[in-house]
């Protein structure tokens, strides 16, 4: 077989599918290659319906070309089947040629190829990068299975009211948003809804989480967004529960959409990078104006009853020139039941701000400063979701963001476009890194999870390079953020660019709550041997609340260190 010329729409991405669309009803003349002799007759019932079903035999006078095959889309024809389509997906996302596309079909289809070649062999021939070179078939048939997507981001706006200089959208390596549509239109917006719904009914998901997302999802408008949340929720009703999420930059954000997230349950998420001085040495207009004082309108709007119980958090991106106390204590000061510190994106081919090329940690201690802030406080402290997902890991258990750990990612972003592609920071690796070759008019979102992109995220320590599956942190650390790992040649199999800044700071948070561990255990021994009933201390301080929690997994805590270490 030979890959016939596909049709391409406006609504389609412009690169050509391996999987042919031939019209029915169009002169045979003119639609189709041609098959060695004798091939149509070994296919037997495959070979009647040519020109979709115009003509019953192959050869025949209707037909009016001798030896000519049957036309992709005839009704007596079946299409692949759901496994069959899922094997030609990952041969398109590591783009394999048409000649080993051709002996990998028929192999897919239980067809004998003569010369048919192995994935193996082809992905060594193009010498392609990790994750495409992964051989996503031979991991089925080893037993492994893709955990299911939980979380849908819907980039609703393409474009942005601000223009920060470290954004991974529009001025790292990736410039794709410049060929975007600025909004999702509706009919998008539907198949996507429509998507989703699928996806959760397959996997038996009782709750899906639903991002709007940008660029600024905010410039949408109020109409567009209350269409996106009505349209998915409506279509996943009744059998899975829809929890709606938008992460802005507060600019925009006035009571008008605030009513329409209260209507609907929305958590709102904000971008605030400390006190103004910080926010605004990067979160400009593009005008050059700072951002803050917008953004800190913006927040005390959200901290306003009755909209107060939206408020999900801030994120905050790390800048080596901000105080990491006073950072903290400005965003302290918005009362947010979370805070996450993100490492600017980077990678070995281009270095983040500030990270030379040698041991020294700038970030990991500028984190500990912010740790030991954070740690040692005696008010009630805000959630930071990097610091607990490392204690949470050195405890031995699951940790859920992308930053560190194992834990497989299970989160599809939907372009403009209707694209379906992977978490949008791999965009500032290189153009392309985030996408796939899928898209919602045409592709399930199960199909995605055939990829080796996607896949490569969902196989814990498997997916790691040989030097940090020998480091004792593997389990802890994870590698750090994939975008955090690229190098040209090698692709994602590195360790992150902030190897040392990790290994710093996980290291100084297992040896502060170690050593709180082992007082808190003294104390009681003390206690218990001389009889008394107090836990030494009235009041307790913020660190002897936090360990409160965990001093019952104290007796925990020492093995799961051990097993962290081995290896």
């Amino acid at each position: 077989m030979r890959v016939g010329s596909p049709r391409v729409t406006e609504s389609s991405p412009t690169r050509p599918r391996i999987r042919t669309r031939t019209r029915p009803n169009r002169s045979c003349s003119t639609s189709g290659p041609a098959v060695r002799p004798g091939s149509a007759e070994k296919r037997g019932p495959r070979a009647t319906g040519c020109c979709g079903g115009t003509a019953p035999t192959t050869g025949s006078p209707e037909c009016g070309r001798e030896g000519h095959r049957p036309a992709r889309r005839c009704a007596q024809r079946p299409e692949l089947g759901r496994r069959q389509r899922g094997r030609l997906a990952i041969l398109r996302d590591v783009h394999i040629t048409a000649k080993r596309t051709k002996a990998l079909r028929a192999r897919a289809s239980g067809f004998s190829a003569q010369g048919a070649i192995s994935v193996a062999d082809a992905q060594r021939d193009d010498a392609l990068e990790w994750p495409q070179t992964l051989d996503v078939a031979s991991l089925l048939g080893r037993g492994w299975r893709p955990t299911p997507f939980r979380e849908f981001v819907l980039k609703v706006h393409s474009r942005c009211n601000l223009a920060c200089d470290y954004c991974y959208m529009y001025e790292m390596a990736d410039q794709g948003w410049r060929r975007q549509p600025r909004k999702m239109a509706r009919p998008t917006v539907d198949r996507v809804a429509e998507r989703i719904a699928e996806h959760a009914r397959a996997k038996l998901l009782d709750r899906v989480d639903v991002t709007l997302h940008g660029g600024e999802p905010l410039l949408a408008g109020e109409d567009h967004l209350r269409y996106t949340i009505e349209t998915v929720r409506a279509a996943c009703a009744p059998e899975a529960e829809v929890r709606f999420h938008v992460q802005t930059n507060g600019v925009l954000l006035d009571r008008r959409f605030l009513d329409l997230f209260l209507e609907h349950e929305v958590r709102v998420g904000v971008s605030l990078d400390g006190d103004e001085e910080g926010h605004d040495r990067h979160r400009r207009t593009s005008t050059g104006h700072g951002s803050f004082q917008s953004v800190q309108a913006g927040l005390e709007r959200l901290r306003d009853e009755p909209y107060r119980r939206l408020f999900s958090g801030l994120l905050c991106t790390v800048e080596l020139r901000n105080d990491p106390v006073r950072t903290y204590e400005a965003m302290l000061a918005f009362e947010p039941p979370t805070i996450d510190f993100l490492l600017p994106h980077g990678n070995w081919d281009a270095p983040p701000p500030g990270r030379p090329p040698d041991t020294s940690t700038p970030y990991g201690d500028w984190l500990v400063a912010a740790f030991d802030r954070w740690y040692r406080s005696r008010e009630k402290r805000t959630r930071v979701r990097l610091f607990d997902d490392i204690m949470m890991l050195l405890l031995g258990r699951p940790a859920g963001g992308e930053a560190v750990g194992l834990s497989p990612v299970a989160i599809a972003v939907v372009e403009t476009n209707g694209r379906i592609e992977q978490v949008d920071s791999l965009k500032s690796a290189y153009e392309g890194a985030s996408a796939t070759v899928l898209h919602v008019s045409r592709d399930p979102f199960e199909d995605a999870l055939l990829l080796p992109s996607i896949a490569a995220r969902q196989i814990r320590d498997s997916a790691l390079a040989e030097q940090c599956r020998a480091c004792r942190l593997r389990f802890v650390c994870g590698a750090g953020h994939y975008a955090h790992r690229y190098r040209s040649g090698t692709g994602f199999r590195n360790p992150s660019v902030y190897c040392h800044d990790l290994q710093r700071l996980i290291t100084h948070v297992h040896g502060v709550v170690s050593e709180e561990v082992a007082v808190i255990r003294a104390r009681r021994d003390r206690a218990t041997a001389g009889g008394s009933g107090g836990s030494g201390g009235s009041g307790g301080s913020g660190g002897d609340d936090q360990m409160g929690g965990g001093s019952k997994s104290a007796s925990r805590w020492r093995p799961s260190m051990k097993t962290t270490a081995s290896g």
